[in-house]
């Protein structure tokens, strides 16, 4: 396993930068085929690593892709190529949906956040981007363009002493249930805070007064507007879009909260189901697509890369263990305790489907509460694999998809199928 401490975090808690190369056996998906070394210019599968740019800086730090160079063509000149394509791309995405920071070359989501009120000019692309975001900003679908205050909260919660994080916890605190409905409340009320999408590339974000001065009064300092807990789902589907329309489509890409994208031309490869016992990380089995392209989104209440910058924490309380991540419930801000893990793996690239569908889940309470949840959207070639923290030796899944799973036969798991209607 190789991974590189956290190099940075900047301004708002929302905005870690990880820098770290992740292991692909740990990274939500293990593959049946090796790198080769970098410096090796034959055939095989390579790091692209992204090409630094002195105006938009770490640009790429939270995603890893690895390219197969068939030697069809001149490996170094192949490679050298795919890497320019791929961060052209990517760099351009992460300057739009930078909340915090403004570019000479581009017209960032700071752009709006530094002015409430008024009309910005965004450009198409950035537009198109908080349209869709924008859709999906609903309590029904557990997410908002707005919900930034939310997150900095835990947040904080991660960064403190662990005898400050239990006693600050929703669980010990009133104070700290109080604040985050109140803050929900805000972020939640359209009258409070929304945005305008006024035609031609040009929006208008809506702030009262009445939140204004319950921001000031609360010391909120994350932006207004931010695509929080999906935005690497946003990029990474840009970015998979535009590979694919490319022809660059024979490798796979990793981000570090928990995506893959594997294109069309790429060899096959397993995603590896994790669960913890004891507080102990176990590989507990292998989930096998049988053909590409492929996606998952896997939501987890617990570490698998251990990295610095701390987004977990648990702690025992009248013998119950609590975990504690960055997935919310945004109608209140809280946790609740039930889900341990969340997969959503598809044999296409709609992987922003994939997470959207899963971070809904994240407010069930129940197994009956998740199947109502997925009656409700469209399921057509996805594959959901769920476990709970009071059942973490079982995994469910979909009745059709139970062949594709192999079980460690070292761990006394199980896999039970999801009752559906």
């Amino acid at each position: 396993m190789e991974n590189e401490k956290d190099k940075i975090r900047i301004k708002h808690p929302e905005l870690w930068i990880v820098l770290f190369v992740i292991a692909v056996a740990t990274a939500s998906v293990s593959f049946a085929f090796a790198c080769h070394n970098y410096a090796n210019e034959d055939p095989g599968l390579y790091l692209i690593d992204p090409i630094a740019d002195e105006e938009v800086l770490f640009y790429g730090n939270d995603f890893s892709f690895y390219y197969y160079c068939d030697g069809e063509e001149n490996v170094t000149t192949e490679k050298n190529n795919v890497r320019k394509s791929y961060s052209n791309k990517l760099k351009e995405i992460y300057a739009y949906l930078n909340e915090d920071n403004t570019y000479a070359s581009y017209i960032s989501l700071a752009a709006i956040n530094e002015k409430p009120n008024e009309e910005v000019s965004i450009g198409t692309t950035l537009y198109s981007m908080l349209e869709k975001a924008y859709y999906y900003s609903d309590v029904k679908y557990n997410y908002s363009l707005f919900a930034g205050p939310l997150y900095e909260f835990w947040y904080h919660q991660f960064s403190y002493t662990q005898n400050y994080r239990v006693s600050n916890d929703p669980l010990n605190s009133e104070k700290s249930v109080n604040y985050l409905k109140q803050t929900a409340d805000y972020i939640n009320n359209k009258e409070h805070i929304d945005l305008k999408f006024l035609g031609e590339g040009k929006v208008k974000l809506t702030v009262s007064d009445d939140y204004k001065k319950y921001r000031e009064e609360q010391a909120i300092n994350s932006p207004y507007l931010t695509f929080n807990i999906l935005k690497n789902s946003f990029i990474l589907q840009a970015i998979s879009d535009y590979l694919t329309e490319k022809n660059i489509d024979k490798g796979f890409i990793i981000t570090n909260d928990g995506s893959v994208v594997q294109l069309k031309n790429s060899p096959l490869q397993t995603y590896s189901l994790y669960s913890v016992t004891d507080l102990a990380l176990e590989r507990a089995g292998d989930l096998t697509l049988k053909t590409n392209p492929s996606c998952g989104n896997v939501i987890r209440h617990f570490n698998l890369n251990n990295t610095s910058t701390p987004n977990y924490y648990y702690f025992t309380q009248d013998d119950v263990t609590y975990f504690r991540s960055l997935y919310l419930d945004i109608s209140n801000g809280l946790q609740n305790n039930f889900l341990f893990s969340s997969g959503i793996y598809r044999n296409d690239l709609n992987i922003l489907e994939a997470a959207i569908i899963n971070n809904m889940l994240v407010p069930c309470a129940s197994s009956e509460e998740i199947v109502a949840k997925l009656n409700s959207e469209s399921k057509a070639n996805t594959t959901l694999i769920i476990n709970s923290i009071d059942n973490h030796k079982t995994f469910y899944i979909n009745k059709v998809d139970k062949e594709n799973v192999t079980l460690n036969d070292k761990l006394d798991y199980n896999l039970n199928i999801i009752k559906e209607d």
